[in-house]
Formats: structure tokens, sequence, C-alpha cells
């Protein structure tokens, strides 16, 4: 039997014993072992939070920049630069050098 010990992380994963016919059969079937799975859990759970944070960011950067351009329409502030836009969007359809 091998012994499956945790790898580093902010909580404990209990060792596994596993029989190494069963550890051969599991893998030969296509399914991942059990610490595979946990450690897969956990690092989809990091992901999560990570992209949970920087999506509250994002949204933060861009309500604010909104709400910028808000008040700058509505001062009369705003003044596009029509040469800008229009080389933007030749470029885009392929039509710009």
């Amino acid at each position: 039997m091998t012994k499956i010990s945790p790898t580093e992380s902010s909580f404990k994963i209990p060792q596994v014993e596993k029989d190494e016919a069963a550890s051969a059969k599991t893998r030969q079937q296509g399914a991942a072992p059990m610490v595979e799975a946990v450690q897969f859990e956990r690092k989809a759970g990091e992901m999560h939070k990570l992209y949970s944070k920087v999506a509250q960011e994002v949204e933060d950067v861009f309500s604010g920049r909104v709400e910028e351009m808000r008040k700058k329409i509505a001062n009369g502030e705003y003044q596009p630069n029509v040469d800008e836009i229009a080389r933007r969007m030749l470029g885009d359809l392929g039509l710009q050098d």
C-alpha cells in the first residue's frame, strides 16, 4: 500500500492509503485519484476567489470611469477625437494602411 501525503495548503488533507491495484485500475478507467480530485477542487476554489476579486476591482474601475464620462458629457467637456475614432473604425475593417 502507498500512503499519499497532502501537498502544502492552507488546510490539511487526510492521508489516504490506497491499494496499488486499485490505484492502477482507477487510472486505467480515466478517473482521478482522490487526492488529485481534492487538489483540483482546492485550486478551483482559489481560482474562483481570485476571479471574484479581480472582477470586483474591474467593476469598481469601470464604474468610476463611466461616472467620470457621464459628468464630462453633462458639462459639455467631452470632446471626442473624431479623426481617431474614424482611424480605428477603418483599422477594424482592415481599410487602414
